[in-house]
């Protein structure tokens, strides 16, 4: 039936309608597809240009990275306490496994640093195991987020055993300048 419509249409109204129809998906593709594109990438520039122009005016005030990481690193006096909060009983959960790995040698360089003494860099690892119910362990897994130092989850295994009691298989490492965990 539409066919018939347009096979009765001439040459120059064919042309015509040809026209509308590409306009009408030109504008359409103009404000559904350009205009949002054109829009995300004057933000993006504008955010860059902002961010280079903080680097510039903060200038060597900054300290250099390495510096930065290293603040993250357990303190060797301060091992003890991070591990008695990681093994440290909670309402809903209790810890049915405790493995602590040598630490190794990472880094170590005999120059003197500026704050005395050569620098050394370890790993220790540890795999904790804990049973409780899944919002003991949510809530245990967010006090993790939440240390103040980088602790490093390498592998986590959630297994429910029945509906009210899971277990959290959880191996963890983090850098330390001590040799030991326990620092005598």
């Amino acid at each position: 039936m539409n066919m018939r419509r347009y096979d009765r249409l001439s040459r120059r109204e064919r042309l015509l309608l040809l026209l509308t129809i590409l306009a009408a998906l030109l504008s359409v593709w103009y404000r559904l597809v350009w205009m949002p594109l054109f829009q995300a990438k004057q933000q993006v520039e504008t955010r860059l240009a902002e961010q280079e122009q903080r680097e510039d005016t903060a200038g060597d005030d900054r300290a250099p990275p390495w510096e930065v990481q290293a603040s993250r690193w357990l303190p060797a006096g301060e091992i003890p306490a991070v591990l008695d909060r990681l093994t440290q009983p909670r309402e809903g959960l209790q810890m049915v496994g405790l493995e602590l790995r040598p630490p190794r040698l990472l880094f170590s360089c005999d120059q003197e640093s500026e704050k005395g003494g050569p620098v050394t860099l370890f790993r220790h690892e540890l795999i904790l195991t804990w049973e409780g119910g899944y919002p003991a362990i949510l809530t245990y897994l967010h006090g993790l987020e939440r240390l103040p130092w980088k602790i490093h989850v390498d592998h986590l295994d959630y297994s429910i055993r029945h509906p009210s009691l899971a277990t959290l298989l959880l191996q963890l490492h983090f850098f330390s300048s001590a040799p030991s965990l326990f620092v005598d």
